[in-house]
This record gives structure tokens, sequence and C-alpha cells, in this order.
């Protein structure tokens, strides 16, 4: 692999634009994360890549790969994250603002919990761009310097990559293996971020646990042991066609209709870490809660997390995908009671909006004049978020 990596001017404010709104990285930052080497490395690789990619890296000095690959990308559903990374074209579905969610995330998790959560958006794009080299046919040697060669933990991490990359190219797969591998290489991402301290350790298994879904516990047992396997983290996306990760028939199902809000939060509490596969409303919420429509998808969560209860919203159940037509369900079955009308309970239904309806949720908790959330679409995935409880944000609740 050529020496000429990273060699090009440096990226400009624009250029890294998308990247410091949603992560909150300056571009100083962003360029010291290697982001461009990586790319570059991944173009070599892959030289069939997205266009916006090639000229990206054109403008950076990059000339044109000399070693050609069969071009493989089947399974590769994480590609764009990694491939659109440098190019302000990726749409971030997000109701909060960057400093809102890195809020959330320090009250959540403790303080320092949103810097963490920038490096590991850095460290899941990497190595997102090191399974696709390995689906590419690329070498232990070239995937570490994606990863980078100085992180002690980017031999392990690599060998789990080239062990994943070689079980999704299997035929007939074997889910349960590529289950165990997703989790696993998941798993060693913490390391691969890099705690500095065992307070840093700490937050960062609650953080994967809690916010991408990624149970260490789980990893290491197999995939039998701790949270079920939901397809969260960097790698979740490679099991949307091999239908490993889905939920069991009836395993959130309610015994009555007044239980339908808190299996329904159960059900949505499982997706937590579920994620888009390039930020175009895609990946595994496409397939599993839009029916494989690329949609925004928040309502669509909500509607499949009553399904799983066996207790549906009412009305349509396709049009339950239009936030303004889920809330008229509920009004129209008295079910629905404004933000200054009363306090919500764990499984209600939040609407957000004004002046119309435009994002749902589902309340988890209520707790020192805060409403506790788990929403999808928030950042592109299923995650947790809080609101003050008298937020002008909040139009009102429905109650199932």
């Amino acid at each position: 692999m050529s020496s000429r990596i990273g060699n090009g001017p440096g990226p400009n404010q624009m250029q890294y634009a998308w990247q410091t709104e949603q992560f909150g990285l300056t571009p100083g930052v962003a360029e010291s994360a290697g982001v461009t080497a990586a790319l570059a490395e991944l173009y070599a690789l892959a030289p069939n890549l997205d266009p916006a990619v090639q000229q990206f890296l054109a403008a950076q000095g990059v000339p044109p790969p000399s070693v050609q690959y069969d071009g493989r990308q089947d399974g590769v559903l994480n590609l764009l994250n990694a491939a659109q990374l440098l190019g302000a074209e990726m749409p971030v579905e997000n109701f909060l603002s960057p400093a809102e969610v890195a809020a959330n995330l320090d009250e959540m998790f403790g303080p320092g919990t949103a810097a963490l959560a920038a490096r590991t958006q850095v460290s899941f794009m990497r190595a997102e761009a090191a399974l696709l080299a390995a689906l590419q046919g690329g070498s232990a040697e070239e995937i570490g310097r994606i990863l980078g060669p100085d992180n002690p933990a980017t031999a392990a991490l690599t060998q789990s990559i080239q062990q994943l990359a070689r079980a999704l190219m299997q035929s007939p797969p074997d889910l349960q293996e590529i289950t165990r591998l997703c989790m696993a290489a998941d798993a060693q991402l913490i390391d691969y971020v890099g705690p500095r301290s065992e307070r840093e350790r700490e937050q960062l298994n609650n953080l994967f646990r809690e916010e991408y879904g990624v149970d260490p516990g789980a990893a290491q047992q197999g995939a039998a042991g701790g949270r079920r396997y939901a397809g969260g983290g960097a790698f979740g996306n490679q099991v949307k066609d091999s239908g490993a990760a889905e939920v069991p028939a009836g395993e959130f199902k309610a015994s009555s209709s007044s239980q339908a809000g808190l299996k329904a939060l159960e059900a949505a509490k499982s997706q937590i870490g579920v994620r888009e596969a390039s930020g175009n409303n895609d990946g595994l919420p496409s397939q599993r809660y839009a029916g494989g429509r690329q949609e925004p998808w928040c309502a669509d969560f909500v509607s499949w997390c009553f399904r799983q209860t066996g207790q549906p919203l009412p009305g349509n159940q396709r049009s339950l995908a239009s936030t303004s037509y889920m809330e008229n369900q509920m009004k129209n079955q008295g079910k629905y009671f404004a933000r200054s009308q009363g306090a919500p309970k764990p499984g209600d239904i939040i609407f957000f909006g004004d002046p119309g309806t435009c994002h749902v949720g589902i309340v988890e908790r209520v707790a020192n004049g805060k409403v506790y959330t788990v929403e999808g679409n928030t950042s592109n995935q299923v995650a947790r978020r809080s609101y003050d409880l008298n937020s002008s944000r909040i139009r009102g609740y429905g109650r199932p």
C-alpha cells in the first residue's frame, strides 16, 4: 500500500461541516482522528466506492488506486457511514441539536460521556471501513492501517473483523455465528476507543450497553448470554439480510390492553442501539420497523413496538407512519392529553412539535422534572433522550 495516505492538503471547514454538526468536533479534532487517512486506505482497497468519496480524496491529492479488488460489497450495509464520512450530504435525523444530545448523554451517563461518544462514533466509522476492506479481500496489514497501527487494540479488532467478514461471505450463512461475531467485534470497540481510566471504562461500558445496544457481558458469554442481541453497535446492520437478531414472536405480548404501553416500552428498550446503515432511513430500521420502506421512521418504530404486544395502536397500520395521523387517532379514541393536562407515565406515547407534530417516542420514566424517552430516528438510531417536562417542544401524550 502506498505511503501517500494523508499527504494531501488538509480538509477545510466546509468539508467537515456535517461531522462538526453531528459530533461537535472541530476540523482539527476530526483530522487528528485519522479520518482522511482511513478513507484514503478504503479508496485504495475499494475503488468502486461512492463518487463523492472519490472526488473528496482527489481534492486531497490522493491519486486513483493502482490496486483493484473484485468490488465485493454484499451485505456491507454500513458502507455509507464510512464512505460519506466527509461528504456534507450525510443526512442526520435528529430532533435535538448536537449540543442538546451531548447534554443528554452527560446528564444520563455522567459528565464526560459526550466526549466519549464522539470518540466512539469516529471509531465506529473506522471499524466499518475496515470491515468493508476485509470483505474486499484486504490483508490484516491493510485493515490494520485503516484502524490505526498505533492503537494497541488494533490487532485484536482486525482479527475479529476478518472472522466476521469470512462468516458474512459463507454460504449458507451461519446466523448464530454472525450474531456472535458481531457482538464480539462491537464489544472489542470499547478497548479500541481507548478508555484512559477506570472511570472512563465504566462510562464506556454503560454507554455501549445503554446507548449503542452492545452488552459486553453478553458478548463474552455468547449470543445466549445477557441482553438479547438486536443488531446495535457498529456492526449490527450486518445481520439485516441474514434474519439474525429478529425479535421472537410473542416475546413482548401484553396480557391485556392496559399492559400494552409497558410491554411496548420493553420492546422499545430491546432495540436501543439499532441504527441506519447510511443515514438515509435504511438498514435495520427500514427493514424491521418500516416494512422495507426508506422513510422517516420515528412513528414506524412506535407502532412496531405496540404491534409486538399484540395490542396495535388504533388506525390503519400503514398510515401510522405519519406522526400527525397517529396523534389524531389517539385524539379520536379519547386517549390523548396535552402537556398542560397532566404528567405522563411509562409506556405513554410522547408527541413533539410546534405548530404540528413532527416526532414521537415512548416515555420510559419521569424524574426530577424531566421526562425520559426511548425514540426511533434520533441521531439515525434508537436511543434514550430526556426533556424538561414543561418543554414547549412537547405537544402532549397518548395513553393506549
